[in-house]
């Protein structure tokens, strides 16, 4: 009996440990045209969850790895997207205003109660 209510606790401890909300969408300008490169961030004082964007604008969100999902709770959202800087010594250019990289800037938030879709819509540097 004590090895079969051992492996319940481990199999229940497993269980609660990943499989978070899948939170995907796409990231595109005011014109439609998506943003091909870069990352959304989702942020909260004590949780960060992050997705890089595809060529076709998409992305999805994890927190350690890819595929465990996000925890739901409320979160500002940040938008980065950079070019340049690298070792040809390019200057780095911003693809997107630099007030979507600032959580207390983009205007962006979310609020993830499970598994959703969450667009996302950003403006061109001035």
């Amino acid at each position: 009996m004590r090895v079969s209510i051992g492996l319940v606790l481990v199999f229940v401890f497993l269980c609660g440990c990943g499989g978070g909300a899948t939170v995907k969408g796409k990231v595109t300008f005011e014109d439609g045209s998506p943003l091909t490169q870069g990352a959304v961030k989702f942020v909260t004082e004590t949780t960060e969850a992050t997705g890089d964007i595809k060529s076709n604008g998409t992305y999805t969100l994890f927190e350690n790895k890819p595929g465990d999902g996000i925890t739901p709770g409320k979160y500002a959202v940040t938008v980065t997207a950079v070019t340049g800087g690298g070792s040809d010594g390019a200057p780095v250019v911003n693809l997107v205003d630099s007030k979507f990289a600032n959580p207390a800037t983009s205007g962006l938030s979310c609020e993830v109660k499970g598994s959703m879709t969450y667009d996302i819509k950003v403006s061109k540097p001035e």
